[in-house]
C-alpha cells in the first residue's frame, strides 16, 4: 500500500466509472494517465506502477485482486 485512504473506501468500480469513495484499478502501466484523471479515492495497479495523485496497492496480479476487493463489497448471492 502506498500513501493512506481517508476518508474510508466504500465501493468498487471500474476506472471509467468509479466516483470519490470508491477503489478502482489498472492492469496496464499505459492506463496510469487515465488513473490519474479520476477521482477514486485508491486503485489497485500492477506491481512497479507509481502513481503519486492517489494511494496505490500493488499486486502481482490485479485482476485476482480487484475481484476480491469487489467481493468484499458485493458478496456473492447465495
Amino acid at each position: 500500500l502506498h500513501g493512506s485512504v481517508d476518508p474510508p473506501i466504500t465501493g468498487a468500480a471500474v476506472l471509467g466509472e468509479a466516483v470519490p469513495g470508491q477503489i478502482t484499478f489498472i492492469d496496464h502501466a499505459d492506463k496510469a494517465a487515465r488513473l490519474r484523471e479520476s477521482t477514486a479515492a485508491a486503485a489497485v495497479v500492477p506491481s512497479g506502477v507509481v502513481i503519486d495523485s492517489m494511494p496505490t496497492i500493488e499486486v502481482a496480479d490485479v485482476h485476482e485482486a480487484f475481484t476480491a476487493i469487489v467481493l468484499t463489497f458485493r458478496p456473492a448471492r447465495e
